[in-house]
């Protein structure tokens, strides 16, 4: 059964958490002043690494070859542009 978990984030330039594999990144916003994405997982999964990728609104930076944009926020006057990269390493096929 699916169900819908929210993960806080910090404002940096990267990060790493565990989530049930499969997820799938609904959004991403500011619920009392701290930024959060929503995730819809199945709960009983195993977990996978997801790597999250804060930028801000001019600031250079080099874009990954599998990063996925979720959205942006506004937190304390700056726009934060938050993506994923999944870090699940797929077995070869037999």
């Amino acid at each position: 059964m699916k169900t819908i978990w929210k993960y806080q984030l910090d404002i940096t330039y990267e990060q790493v958490i565990e989530i049930p594999c499969g997820a799938r990144m609904l959004n991403a916003d500011v619920q009392s002043s701290v930024l959060c994405v929503w995730v819809e997982v199945t709960p009983d999964e195993r977990t996978e690494r997801v790597r999250f990728l804060i930028r801000g609104t001019g600031h250079p930076y080099v874009p990954e070859e599998h990063e996925k944009y979720i959205d942006s926020v506004l937190l304390d006057g700056f726009v934060w542009h938050v993506y994923f990269v999944s870090l699940m390493i797929e077995e070869p096929a037999p």
